[in-house]
């Protein structure tokens, strides 16, 4: 019976709860590449995604283990052999409304390494693991209080995050935009330094034409309202804008306007 649908980096692929791992070809049929090693008990109850990159399989379970707690797991199998080569439990429960332990919000990988987004009511952080032959080594956690969600881009994976700045003795917040794999920061959105000072705006990544564009969700305190912007990378102006909402692959750009919804590749 199939538990999934997955995405890689050339097509779609389905997960049977047998482990049985097929390709969906261009002429309707299946093509059998895996069998890999599950536990068909445990997903049975459990929310399936997977991705499939070259010879890796990374497979996301979420269960809830009752009324106030629930954990995600990430399995990482290599599809050669079948055999589950890594594997990491997240695990939360709400007391009295409060979060705690590490809920995971998103999750990503590619063929080098992997990034999860988790939060509670205390933080909110992006773990980025990065891959080191058939194992998988923590190189960052980062402050993801402003992050959306964690996107693909070219052969590695993205995400808004904060850093600090210095001036006069004084530390600030400041909003950039890093590879989480290689820990490398790709520009800084100087616009958002005087938002993140009373609020924690949730900053979407686009880029069209060559050009980098953030859409920016942020709840006004005084008016408890949402509003919208748009930022472009070291520039100073907060622009009003509709609601967006971009593919966490970058493919496609949803616009909210008053007529209804336009999109764009």
């Amino acid at each position: 019976m199939p538990i999934a649908i997955g995405f890689g980096e050339d097509g779609r692929y389905i997960l049977y709860d047998t482990g049985e791992v097929y390709k969906l070809l261009k002429d309707g049929k299946m093509e059998s590449i895996s069998q890999i090693d599950v536990d068909a008990i445990y997903l049975k109850d459990a929310l399936v995604d997977f991705e499939v990159y070259g010879a890796l399989l990374y497979l996301y379970a979420y269960k809830s283990l009752n009324s106030t707690s629930g954990e995600t797991i990430l399995y990482v199998y290599n599809l050669e052999d079948g055999r589950r080569i890594f594997s990491k439990t997240y695990r939360f429960r709400v007391v009295r409304n409060m979060v705690y332990g590490s809920l995971v919000t998103s999750i990503s990988a590619n063929i080098d390494g992997f990034a999860v987004l988790v939060s509670n009511s205390s933080i909110t952080a992006i773990e980025a693991y990065v891959r080191r032959g058939e194992s998988f080594t923590n190189v960052g956690v980062y402050d993801g209080r402003v992050a959306m969600t964690i996107y693909k881009y070219n052969n590695t994976l993205i995400a808004a995050v904060l850093t600090f700045g210095e001036l006069n003795g004084k530390r600030f917040p400041v909003p950039i935009v890093v590879d989480l794999l290689e820990n490398r920061t790709l520009f800084v959105l100087p616009a958002l330094i005087p938002v993140v000072a009373f609020a924690y705006p949730l900053v979407q990544i686009f880029r069209f034409n060559d050009n980098w564009t953030c859409y920016v969700d942020v709840l006004n305190p005084s008016s408890k309202k949402m509003e919208f912007y748009k930022v472009y990378p070291g520039n100073t102006r907060l622009i009003s804008s509709e609601e967006a909402q971009p593919s966490p692959y970058l493919s496609y750009l949803i616009l909210k306007k008053p007529t209804g919804s336009e999109i764009i590749f």
